[in-house]
């Protein structure tokens, strides 16, 4: 079940366990959902969508945190991936899942030295990415299929794995992919279609 909280509300955190949906509507309401602390597990159903999301360790204890992803889910807007924690915090994945960002996935640099471990799932993002975060380590897979001008910008951490894809079938005319500056990621780089 998904835990009763106010759901509704601009900006919810949940420091539950686990968010379940079995079945029913979920409907945003273009608010912000944090899941935060851990070990957290998030199972969406099918069809869910969120507004903007926030991914975070801001718990005061001593272990690394897991917060692991059981389905495919859409972010309408943002999708934030931090630690604000001194203590490790990882993404990880319990199965061949897809998190569709309609907006940007940003990995934003925070005062904590916890490190963040994205090994999973496959990101299809349309809007930019931005990694300025040093204590992040990236492996997942990223497809960039927005239509309109997508900015890549890694100022800080790392990248151990995955691979990297421009795939934009429907790409607006003058539109591209940039670089917010030197990407050196040390892995595959697959231009499929549209501009970069």
């Amino acid at each position: 079940e998904i835990p009763k909280r106010d759901w509704s509300s601009d900006v919810c955190s949940s420091d539950l366990s686990t968010f379940n949906r079995t079945g029913g509507t979920f409907t945003h309401n273009s608010g912000t959902v944090s899941f935060t602390n851990g070990p957290y597990t998030i199972t969406p159903g099918s069809s869910m969508t969120f507004s903007n999301v926030i991914m975070d360790n801001i718990g005061s204890g001593s272990n690394p945190t897991t917060l692991t992803l059981g389905g495919n889910f859409t972010v309408a807007n943002d999708l934030t991936i931090r630690n604000t924690n001194a203590n490790s915090y990882q993404i990880t994945i319990a199965g061949a899942y897809t998190v569709t960002v309609q907006g940007d996935l940003l990995f934003p640099s925070t005062a904590q030295t916890g490190g963040v471990s994205v090994s999973a799932p496959t990101f299809q993002v349309a809007g930019n990415l931005t990694m300025s975060d040093s204590s992040v380590t990236l492996s997942s897979n990223i497809t960039f299929n927005g239509t309109g001008d997508q900015t890549i910008t890694k100022t800080a951490g790392s990248v151990s794995g995955g691979t990297w894809t421009v795939d934009r079938s429907s790409e607006s005319a003058g539109a591209a992919v940039k670089l917010g500056g030197t990407l050196s990621t040390g892995r595959p780089f697959v231009l499929t279609t549209g501009t970069l």
